[in-house]
């Protein structure tokens, strides 16, 4: 599976501040848990090792599902060249000045924002 980072802190131009940076490639076995690779991630990113993570499936450009980390990367439907993408856990707090300032405020919403440009 490909992965990827949505990062907010690097702006790109105005109503879509955030972008999705290429953090490499990881091998699982089919049988793992999802949050399995959540410290692995972590460590890619330089983030804390208990940093909180939300997983999705990028399922087509303008199609992404909240992965449930307690389920298996075969339950999941994962297969090799998927693209998993992620980003820190925000509150809705967070979230809420994000979207008032006309960003998105997660990877759903970011890649929303990518079709409708």
């Amino acid at each position: 599976m490909l992965l990827f980072c949505y990062n907010r802190t690097k702006p790109r131009k105005p109503m879509s501040p955030c972008i999705c940076v290429g953090c490499g490639k990881l091998y699982v076995q089919p049988n793992r848990n999802v949050c399995d690779i959540i410290p692995i991630l972590n460590n890619r990113k330089g983030f804390p090792l208990d940093t909180m993570l939300i997983l999705f499936e990028e399922v087509k450009f303008s199609g992404i599902d909240v992965m449930t980390t307690t389920a298996t990367f075969q339950q999941s439907e994962i297969q090799d060249g998927d693209i998993i993408c992620f980003q820190k856990e925000i509150s809705d707090r967070e979230a809420a000045e994000y979207r008032s300032q006309g960003y998105a405020a997660t990877v759903i919403e970011f890649f929303e924002q990518l079709v409708k440009q």
